[in-house]
C-alpha cells in the first residue's frame, strides 16, 4: 500500500491525515495520503494537509458518485481508498466498484456493507444470531406501514434502510399519521443516500442509546473496544457521547458485547465498526437497533478511554498487520460536537462563513475539526465545524473539563449560527451531570435562555444608531429597531442611553477592535464579538441572533433550496405552521409562521435558492400582535449620578433625551450641579459672542433657552451646523482632564 485516497472531506479527512501524518514521521515506509476535494473545498485548510490533493468534482455528489471518484484516486496514482463516514461510507455497491478497480479498501468488505449497512438486513440477520430485537416489519408503501403499525403497536418508527445521522426517521404516535411520516422519510432517504428502503419497528420510549465498538481482521477474530452512550440526542442525532456508558446493569453490558461479536464473526467482519442498541429503562433489557460499517463520529471517546488509535487500527488491518493489542479501559471521556445550527430554531442548519474559531486547549482536552478561522461551512455538507473531548481520570473530571472548553470556545459564524450556548446549557444540567439520561432528554428539557441576549441587543441598538443616525438630523434619528422598536441618545464619545418601549439602560461602549466591544453597564464588563452585519453576536463567548426587523417577514435560516411552499397568499395561519419548506445540509428545514395571522405575501417558490436572511414570505399579523414586541433591557436605576450624567451630555451638545430631561434636572445634587456649570462655561467660552454678538450665539449659550428648547422638541431642533459644533467642543470637554 503506497498511496491512500481520503474519499471524504472536512473533518473526517483531517482526522485521517492526522493518523496518516504521524504514522509516516516514525515510518518513512508508510503510505502517503491524497485529498480529493470539489469545487467548494478547493482553498479549505484541510486539503493542503496530505502529501498531495486531487479535484474530484462539484458539489456533494461527486463523493457519491463511484466512477468519479475511481478516476481521480488513479489520476493520483491511489492504490487504496480511505472512506471515513457520510457519504459512501456504508455503500455496498459503491465499495464493490472501487475493489472492482483494484483499489484496496481501509474498510469492511462490500459484501459486509451489503448485509449489514442496510438496516432491513441487518435486522433479519440479527434474529438469526440470536441478537435481541424489537417488533418491526418491512414497508413497501403507505398502506403497508398502516397495517404493521397496528400489528406492531403506538407509538412506532418508520426508518429508511440505509444512511445514517437520524435522517430518514419518522416518529408516529398516530395512525392518521403513517402515511405522511412514511412518505417524508422515504423522500429524505433518497435524497441524502440514493435508496428508498422504509421499515418499520416499535419504538421504545425510554431507552439508553449504547454503542458497542468493535475491530476485525476479516479473517474471523473479532475484538470490543468497550462501549459509549450517546443517548443525548435531537432530532435523531446525537450531541454529547461518552464512554464508558454509565450507569448500566453490567449484565446487560455483557449481553450486548457478546451479541455484537456473534453478529460480526458470523460475517468475518474486516476493519472498526459499530454495533448499536437500544436500552429499554422500563425492562433493563436491550435490543438491536443498527450496525454502522464504518468508524463513528463519536470514535474519539472511545480512542481517550482505550489508549487505541482507531485510524491506524483500520490502516494495519488493511495492511495485513491484524488487530491491535489493547491495554484495557482507563479513565472517562465525553464528546461535545459544536454545530453550524440555531438552537432557537429548532436546530435548523445555519451555515455560513467562520469569522471567528478560537477553540480551547488544556489537560485532557482534544479538538477534532475540519475548518480553519476564514473557512467556508457549506450547505452541500455537514454542519459539523468541531468535536470538543475532555479525558480525566473519573466521569465529574472529563465533564468539568468540557464545560470548561465550551465556555473558552469562540466562534463567530458569518451570515450562520452554533450550537455553542445550547451545549454549555445542557453539559450543566443536573440530569446530564448525573448520567440519569435517556433519548428523548433533550426534546423533553424546558428551553433556557442563553445568557447575555439583552446585551446583545444594547449592542446592536448602538451598532445601528452608530451607523445608520449619528450622522443624521431630526428626531427619528435616534429610533433603531431589533425586533422591537428603541431609541438611541450619544452621551458621549462612548457614553449611550438606550430606550426600550418598557425599559432603558445607560452603557459605556469601548471599540477594542474592529470585531470586538466591551459593554460596561451597571458595574459589570462584557465581552462582546461580533460577526459582520450587525445580528450576529457573541456575549462573553455564547452566541445570539439580534433580530433585523420586527413585523411578520419569515427569512431563511440559512442558504437553502426551497422544497415545498404550503401556504398561499391570504391563507390565515397560526403560530407553528409551516410557510415554507426548505432543504439545507441534507436536512428538511420548516420555517413557520412566528404568530396568527394572513400570509400576506410569498416571496419564493419551490425549486429557488436562497441565501441566509432573504426573505421568503410576510405573515401580517394582528394589531395586537404586532404591538406586542418589546425590547427587554438590563434596566436599573443609576441614580442622581446617572442623571447629572445625562444632564452634562445635553449641556455640552451631545444626544439629549427629551422625555427626561427636566426629571433629571430636578435629581442632580448640589455638589454635581457646580460640575455642571462647569461644563456649560467650557462650552460657552467656545461660542464667546465678542466682538459680536447675535441672537444665534445668545440662543447657543443661553442655558434657560437651550433646556427649553431640548425639553421641548429635542437637541436636533437646533441648527445642524451649531450641533456639530457643541459635539467638537464636547469631545474636546470630554478628552480634558
Amino acid at each position: 500500500m503506497k498511496r491512500i485516497g481520503i474519499v471524504n472531506r472536512g473533518e473526517p479527512a483531517v482526522r485521517f491525515a492526522t493518523t496518516l501524518d504521524a504514522m509516516r514521521r516514525a515510518d518513512p515506509a508508510a503510505p502517503a495520503g491524497v485529498a480529493l476535494y470539489t469545487d467548494a473545498d478547493a482553498d479549505a485548510w484541510w486539503v493542503g494537509l496530505t502529501d498531495a490533493a486531487v479535484r474530484l468534482g462539484d458539489g456533494r455528489a461527486a463523493y457519491l458518485d463511484a466512477d468519479a471518484v475511481i478516476a481521480a484516486l488513479r489520476a493520483a496514482d491511489c492504490d487504496a481508498a480511505w472512506l471515513g463516514w457520510g457519504f459512501a461510507s456504508e455503500d455496498g455497491v459503491f465499495t464493490a466498484a472501487l475493489e472492482a478497480a483494484g483499489i484496496t479498501l481501509i474498510a469492511p468488505r462490500p459484501e459486509t456493507m451489503h448485509a449489514l449497512g442496510d438496516k432491513i438486513r441487518a435486522k433479519a440477520l440479527a434474529e438469526q444470531h440470536a441478537v435481541p430485537v424489537a417488533p418491526w416489519a418491512v414497508a413497501a408503501d403507505p398502506a403497508a406501514a398502516l397495517d404493521a403499525a397496528r400489528r406492531i403497536g403506538l407509538p412506532v418508527l418508520i426508518k429508511a434502510a440505509g444512511g445514517g445521522g437520524g435522517r430518514g426517521i419518522r416518529r408516529v404516535d398516530r395512525l392518521e399519521d403513517i402515511e405522511a411520516a412514511f412518505i417524508a422519510a422515504r423522500d429524505e432517504a433518497a435524497r441524502s443516500f440514493g435508496g428508498e428502503g422504509v421499515f418499520i419497528e416499535r419504538l421504545v420510549t425510554r431507552a439508553r442509546h449504547v454503542e458497542v465498538q468493535v475491530l476485525g481482521d476479516g479473517q474471523g477474530a473479532v475484538r470490543i473496544v468497550g462501549v459509549r452512550d450517546c443517548s443525548l440526542q435531537r432530532r435523531r442525532q446525537k450531541v454529547v457521547e461518552e464512554c464508558p456508558a454509565p450507569g448500566l446493569d453490567p449484565a446487560a453490558v455483557d449481553e450486548m458485547c457478546a451479541a455484537a461479536r456473534r453478529l460480526c464473526e458470523a460475517v468475518r467482519y474486516r476493519s472498526a465498526g459499530t454495533v448499536e442498541f437500544l436500552y429499554d429503562l422500563d425492562t433493563r433489557r436491550p435490543c438491536f437497533l443498527e450496525v454502522n460499517t464504518r468508524l463513528q463520529v463519536e470514535h474519539p471517546v472511545t480512542e481517550e478511554v482505550w489508549g487505541l488509535d482507531l485510524v491506524r487500527a483500520q490502516i494495519d488491518i488493511a495492511r495485513g498487520r491484524g488487530l491491535p493489542a489493547l491495554a484495557g479501559p482507563r479513565g472517562w471521556a465525553v464528546e461535545a460536537r459544536i454545530c453550524a445550527e440555531d438552537a432557537d430554531r429548532g436546530f435548523t442548519p445555519a451555515p455560513g462563513r467562520l469569522a471567528r474559531l478560537a477553540l480551547p486547549a488544556g489537560p485532557g482536552i482534544r479538538v477534532d475539526s475540519g475548518f480553519a478561522e476564514g473557512d467556508v461551512i457549506s450547505p452541500e455538507f455537514d454542519p459539523l465545524i468541531a468535536k470538543l473531548i475532555a479525558f480525566g481520570p473519573d466521569r465529574a473530571t472529563a465533564f468539568a473539563r468540557l464545560a470548561q472548553a465550551l465556555d473558552r470556545a469562540r466562534i463567530v459564524v458569518d451570515g450562520g449560527a452554533t450550537n455553542l450556548a445550547f451545549l454549555r446549557a445542557l453539559v450543566a444540567r443536573p440530569a446530564v451531570r448525573s448520567g440519569e439520561v435517556d433519548t428523548g432528554l433533550v426534546e423533553r428539557l424546558d428551553p433556557v435562555s442563553a445568557p447575555g441576549a439583552e446585551i446583545a441587543a444594547l449592542a446592536a441598538a448602538i451598532d445601528r444608531f452608530v451607523r445608520d443616525g449619528d450622522a443624521l438630523d431630526g428626531p427619528e434619528r435616534h429610533r433603531v429597531d431589533v425586533g422591537a422598536p428603541a431609541h438611541v441618545y450619544r452621551l458621549g464619545p462612548d457614553r449611550f442611553r438606550v430606550v426600550g418601549s418598557t425599559s432603558a439602560a445607560t452603557v459605556r461602549r469601548v471599540e477594542l477592535d474592529p470585531h470586538t466591544l466591551r459593554i460596561e453597564l451597571a458595574g459589570a464588563r462584557h465581552r462582546v464579538e461580533r460577526a459582520p452585519g450587525d445580528t450576529r453576536y457573541l456575549v462573553d463567548g455564547v452566541d445570539h441572533v439580534v433580530a433585523a426587523a420586527t413585523g411578520g417577514a419569515l427569512t431563511a435560516p440559512s442558504a437553502a433550496l426551497v422544497l415545498a411552499v404550503p401556504a398561499a397568499v391570504g391563507d390565515p395561519v397560526e403560530a407553528g405552521d409551516a410557510v415554507v419548506v426548505l432543504e439545507s445540509m441534507k436536512m428538511e428545514v420548516r420555517v413557520d409562521a412566528k404568530a396568527a395571522g394572513t400570509v400576506g405575501e410569498i416571496c419564493v417558490a419551490p425549486g429557488d435558492q436562497v441565501t441566509a436572511g432573504q426573505r421568503l414570505a410576510v405573515v401580517e399579523q394582528s394589531g395586537a400582535v404586532a404591538a406586542a414586541a418589546q425590547l427587554a433591557l438590563p434596566t436599573h436605576d443609576d441614580g442622581p449620578d446617572g442623571a447629572a450624567e445625562r444632564v452634562h451630555a445635553a449641556f455640552v451638545g451631545w444626544d439629549v433625551e427629551p422625555a427626561t430631561l427636566l426629571a433629571d434636572v430636578d435629581r442632580v445634587t448640589s455638589k454635581r450641579r457646580v460640575a455642571l456649570l462647569d461644563a456649560f462655561a467650557d462650552v460657552a467660552a467656545v461660542f464667546d459672542p465678542r466682538p459680536t454678538l447675535d441672537d444665534a450665539a445668545v440662543e447657543a449659550v443661553d442655558a434657560d433657552v437651550w433646556l427649553a428648547t431640548v425639553a421641548e422638541r429635542g437637541v436636533d431642533a437646533l441648527d445642524p451646523a451649531r450641533r456639530a459644533r457643541l459635539r467638537a467642543a464636547a469631545r474636546h470637554h470630554d478628552d480634558t482632564p
